[in-house]
């Protein structure tokens, strides 16, 4: 199946935060803001069937990039963040290397990563 990787996405990448050993107050991890070219296609029932039960009820899209991305990475499609749920990677592959990315949309709580 031949992908044209033709969409610049914007992914936020965010680090583990760390708790201090001597206040226990928390410190969030750094954020990472980066592009990638990808597909965005419609997510298929068995794609869905990947994605955490709580989340089937939300729109679903299928990426497909050589940028390799892990979840809870955010990408903004058309406006709208959504939340990386589940990466296969089929980099090796020896004729169309790339990653297929399951999003889901966050809830619209103001859209902030």
């Amino acid at each position: 199946m031949p992908f044209t990787f033709n969409e610049t996405l914007s992914v936020t990448r965010k680090e583990a935060g760390s708790y201090s050993n001597t206040t226990g107050n928390y410190t969030a991890g750094a954020s990472t803001i980066f592009s990638i070219t990808a597909s965005v296609q419609p997510a298929s029932g068995k794609q869905l069937e990947r994605i955490p039960e709580n989340r089937r009820e939300r729109d679903a899209k299928a990426i497909y990039t050589r940028t390799k991305l892990k979840n809870n990475d955010f990408i903004t499609i058309d406006s709208n963040v959504y939340e990386v749920d589940n990466v296969r990677d089929y980099s090796r592959h020896p004729f169309l290397a790339h990653y297929e990315v399951l999003v889901t949309r966050k809830k619209d709580e103001g859209q902030r990563i």
